[in-house]
This record gives structure tokens, C-alpha cells and sequence, in this order.
């Protein structure tokens, strides 16, 4: 079932007058219940734009967004998508204002006029789930905090809403590599635990290749390509001005491809080269 759909949506900035650009055009494409899909391209493809139509912070210039086949520039529905669709900005840690790391969690559920017991379960699960552990974190400051510990007390601010879906722009920004390795492998876990329904925005692909059901590549405000990773590496170079970063794993492959190896080129992590060099050399 489509939990998320796209038909033919425009999106114009500034529109009529002499500066306006179009930062969206004629996009379609459906993401289904439980998915975790990347979203990529190049710098000013559309990325950021597209995911804030989601839960409405945006509305089609053209076309419409649906959620749950409900079109997101009902107004009558707006409350109810902002508690469906849960929104991590870019940096979210500029965010945080509380004096405790539990008030910051706790201020979404806090809104919803949930009783303190269930604020304070949401509370020690989103944190959880983000990999940090509650009597250690609860009462420290969020500005005494580590720059991943910051980003992870973010996201568990936004899981204590326990949103159906949950769209994060950018979420690795900064992070020391094994930080971000393990923020991703927490968000994996949600989706699979939960059936939540997972959309990442991302300029590093090979971060999440392993781990996302698709992607989906933006190049100048439309899609360019939308399936799984093993289907984007194997068309690589059919998808030409994409702004894909190659991964080690699939340069390493097109490498030994051009040096006339019958290698497949659609492998995701190094581990899975190592073994089809293997295969190639026992040939």
C-alpha cells in the first residue's frame, strides 16, 4: 500500500515574479508502508524542497501530495498529517532549547496533552531507539552534550511523537563517520521493529546503500532515476550530471570491469567485491 504519493507536482519559488525558479517539476513516484528510501542529488536538485511537502510545511504549486490518500492542502487534515509525519531538519540539533535533555524530548508529547506516564514512556523509548541511554542522559543539559549526542537527543524528539513516518534531511551532517554509522543502524532498526515508513535525505550515498529498500535520484528539480541501490549501481552510467559520488566499493568493480574482469557492478558494500573478486579469480 502507497502511504506517500507524488502526481505530477511543480513546485515554483518566487512565483510571477523576476527571480522564480522551479524547484520541482512534474514529480510522481509513491513510497510504500514501511519503506526506507534515500533521497539524492546534487547540491539545489530539489531535495530538501520535495521532503517538505510531506507532512505540509510546503503545497504543490502543481499537481498533489498525498498521504494516506489524503491530500496534504487539506486543511481540515493538517493536524492530524503533522503528528503522522514526523520532520528532522537539517542540523537539528540548533534546535534544542530545554534546560534537560528529558523536557526536550518530552516537549512533543507534552503538546499532545498525553498523560505524564505516557510522556515519559515515550520519553525513555525514543532515546532508546536512538542508542542513548536514559538515566545517564535525562537531566544533562542538551548544550553540555557531544555534537552526535546533540543530533541523537534531536531525532528521539521527533520518535516520541511516534510518527507513521519519519523524513530526515540530511541526518549524518558532520557526524564523525562512526557516529553516523550508528545513528543510521538505529533508524534501520525502527523501520524494521515498527514498519515506519523511513525517508532520508542524503548527499552520501554509500552511507545508506546497504540499508535503504530504494532510492530515489533528483537531478535539476526532477526524478532521475527511482529503484533499489543494486539497480542504480548496475545503471550508473546511464544516469549522466546525477552528482553520485561513486562508492569505493562499485568504483573498485567499473575498475576491474574496464580492465576486461567479469565482475558484477551492482555490489553494495566491500565485503560483497571482496567475494566476487574471489569468485572471478577461481574462473
Amino acid at each position: 500500500m502507497s502511504i506517500i504519493e507524488f502526481c505530477s507536482v511543480d513546485q515554483i519559488y518566487h512565483a510571477g515574479t523576476s527571480i522564480q525558479k522551479k524547484s520541482l517539476s512534474a514529480v510522481s513516484f509513491n513510497v510504500e508502508q514501511g519503506e526506507m528510501v534515500a533521497v539524492v542529488g546534487a547540491t539545489g536538485s530539489g531535495k530538501s524542497t520535495l521532503v517538505q511537502h510531506i507532512n505540509g510545511i510546503l503545497l504543490p504549486y502543481k499537481g498533489q501530495v498525498l498521504v494516506k490518500g489524503v491530500a496534504t492542502s487539506e486543511k481540515k487534515h493538517r493536524r492530524s498529517l503533522w503528528r503522522m509525519v514526523g520532520l528532522v531538519f537539517q542540523y537539528p540539533e540548533n534546535q534544542l532549547f530545554e534546560d534537560t535533555v528529558y523536557k526536550d524530548v518530552a516537549f512533543g508529547p507534552r503538546n499532545l496533552k498525553l498523560p505524564n506516564t505516557e510522556v515519559d514512556r515515550r520519553v525513555r523509548y525514543a532515546l532508546k531507539k536512538v542508542g542513548l541511554d536514559y538515566e545517564f542522559i535525562k537531566d544533562e543539559s542538551p548544550l553540555n552534550l557531544s555534537g552526535g549526542q546533540k543530533r541523537r537527543v534531536a531525532v528521539a524528539g521527533v520518535l516520541a511523537i511516534e510518527p507513521e513516518i519519519l523524513v530526515l534531511d540530511e541526518p549524518t551532517a558532520g557526524l564523525e563517520p562512526r557516529v553516523a554509522i550508528d545513528l543510521l543502524r538505529h533508524l534501520k532498526e525502527l523501520q524494521l521493529e515498527n514498519n515506519t515508513t523511513v525517508l532520508i535525505v542524503t548527499h552520501n550515498l554509500k552511507e545508506v546503500a546497504s540499508m535503504v529498500d530504494r532510492v530515489l535520484v533528483l537531478h535539476q528539480a526532477k526524478v532521475l532515476f527511482s529503484g533499489t541501490p543494486r539497480e542504480l549501481y548496475s545503471r550508473y552510467y546511464n544516469l549522466p550530471g546525477s552528482g553520485l559520488a561513486l562508492p569505493p566499493a562499485l568504483e573498485l568493480m567499473l575498475g576491474l570491469e574496464k580492465r576486461g574482469k567479469k565482475v558484477r557492478t551492482d555490489v553494495l558494500t566491500i565485503d560483497e567485491a571482496v567475494a566476487e573478486i574471489l569468485k572471478a579469480c577461481k574462473k
